[in-house]
């Protein structure tokens, strides 16, 4: 709950303890008062305080003529309560309805942003050679280190390896948030993903899933494991640009066997961009992409790695932010060429 309504439940706990709070907010009430230790503490404060009191003031006989206030003054203050109580308490309906409004709104963004990232995924795969086709070209090896799936809790690690010299590093999520999938398909629901470890060392990286537990009746669950990509290092390549507008490149290069053609650059105001083709069949090699960096008067590094641009068009662009910082003129060089690699799926018998 946020500050705002701490405070607006902290003002209303004379009231409450009066019971002079109406339905709806004293179970808003109730609910806080189960979770903030603060207003727990005040609340049995405030409550010995008024008991005490109220012991205090037990020869009183008729209570409506304390300190001298007619009875009508006395009703019309408990009428004012009530009534700033309602108030209240619908402040407080609203506050949790704009908040429950908010997170449904975010929900149906992040499911819209799921959709797109799905479809996209969905072009991929039709583009691309049969995954267990593209693992074995890419020298890169997966190894399934510890499924175990419990009720409380599952744990999915695995491991990539690779010892082609020409594979600088391996990575997962490197064009958007790219997270394994896990289902229990015997109830058909997903297991919700809690934490993401990984580590890396030569020549290998580590990756650990924490999840949610599955069904006492549980049989099988199923892995969709991320898409990840690999990066080749490439014969060495460098240009210098011009410092406003086109140069022109037109390069033929190969990167583990694959050729690409580096038509030109171009220098704006805002962004650097570079034109160039894979000129392999996606359908046949897989996919994929240039990597690029720049080198300034300085010869400072500006890298967006390992975040890459995914284009699966014959005709693609690279582009960078001209960053304020950047001096003239700049030097391209080719970082890598970065295979994609669809995520592998799997399906484990549970024991």
């Amino acid at each position: 709950m946020s500050e705002k309504n701490h405070l607006l439940i902290k003002e209303l706990l004379p009231l409450y303890i009066d019971d002079a709070v109406v339905e709806e907010v004293k179970k808003i009430i109730d609910e806080h008062l189960q979770t903030c230790k603060l207003c727990q503490k005040e609340w049995m404060e405030l409550k010995s305080t008024v008991n005490a009191s109220r012991q205090s003031n037990l020869y009183i006989v008729n209570r409506d003529q304390v300190e001298g206030q007619p009875s009508f003054i006395k009703r019309l203050k408990k009428l004012s309560f009530i009534v700033g109580s309602i108030i209240a308490g619908m402040m407080i309906l609203f506050m949790a309805g704009s908040w429950l409004m908010g997170q449904e709104k975010a929900e149906e963004e992040k499911l819209k942003e799921d959709q797109e990232l799905v479809q996209l995924d969905e072009e991929f795969e039709s583009l691309s050679p049969p995954r267990e086709a593209i693992m074995k070209k890419s020298g890169v090896k997966i190894d399934i280190l510890t499924k175990e799936f419990n009720e409380d809790e599952s744990l999915f690690k695995y491991r990539y390896t690779w010892d082609n010299p020409k594979i600088d590093y391996v990575k997962e999520d490197i064009y958007w948030p790219n997270h394994l999938v896990a289902m229990d398909l015997t109830n058909n629901h997903i297991l919700h993903r809690k934490e993401n470890m990984g580590s890396a060392a030569h020549n290998m990286n580590d990756e650990s899933w924490t999840l949610s537990g599955i069904e006492k009746n549980t049989e099988i669950v199923g892995i969709e494991m991320p898409n990840f990509a690999v990066f080749y290092q490439p014969e060495p390549f460098e240009i210098q640009l011009n410092e406003h507008g086109e140069t022109s490149i037109q390069k033929k290069i190969t990167v583990n066997g694959i050729h690409f053609y580096i038509d030109r650059a171009e220098i704006t105001n805002e962004r650097i961009f570079v034109y160039y083709q894979q000129l392999d069949d996606i359908s046949k090699v897989g996919l994929y992409q240039l990597s690029f960096n720049l080198f300034d008067k300085n010869d400072k590094h500006w890298s967006k790695e390992p975040k890459i641009d995914f284009q699966i068009e014959k005709d693609r662009i690279y582009n960078f932010p001209f960053f304020q910082g950047m001096k003239n003129p700049l030097t391209l060089h080719l970082e890598h060429a970065v295979l994609i690699v669809q995520g592998m799926h799997y399906k484990f018998p549970v024991k």
